[in-house]
């Protein structure tokens, strides 16, 4: 038991006091030092609100940066996406996406490699010469038709 009076010294109401007054004295002083320490626990709250404040404004505007730079990146692509090769890979932009892959190491996107099938349609002619026709080929032919 003196153990654990021993433990707790300084506890103003476990010492023992001559006289009221200096009682009520340790516990003003205890009780005053109690709303020090609130004080300054309270002083730290505001403290880390404030910091958790600037780091959610500062999150807000990196959200809204990103945001306006999806957009652009969106908008570019609709613009140059009807440009791109209609026998390029890259044409359909759904199935890239599609085909993409998040590489977790690097911190990036695989994208698939850009190719170009390119389709080889046969001669209709059945590979034989034609001649090229010119506009003196109809005045010619076309002279007597014209006399008429």
């Amino acid at each position: 038991m003196l153990a654990a009076l021993n433990v707790n010294k300084d506890d103003p109401l476990l010492q023992v006091y001559s006289s009221t007054q200096e009682k009520l004295d340790a516990v003003t002083a205890e009780l005053q030092k109690e709303k020090n320490r609130s004080k300054a626990l309270e002083s730290e709250v505001e403290d880390l609100q404030g910091e958790f404040e600037l780091d959610r404004l500062d999150y807000l505007e990196t959200i809204r940066k990103q945001d306006q730079q999806l957009k652009l990146l969106g908008q570019i692509l609709d613009k140059i996406q009807p440009i791109i090769r209609k026998d390029s890979n890259y044409y359909n932009i759904e199935k890239v996406k599609k085909d993409s892959i998040w590489n977790e190491d690097e911190g990036r996107w695989v994208l698939p490699e850009m190719s170009v099938s390119r389709t080889v349609l046969p001669n209709a002619h059945n590979g034989k010469f034609l001649p090229l026709v010119t506009p003196r080929y109809y005045q010619l032919y076309f002279r007597d038709w014209f006399k008429q």
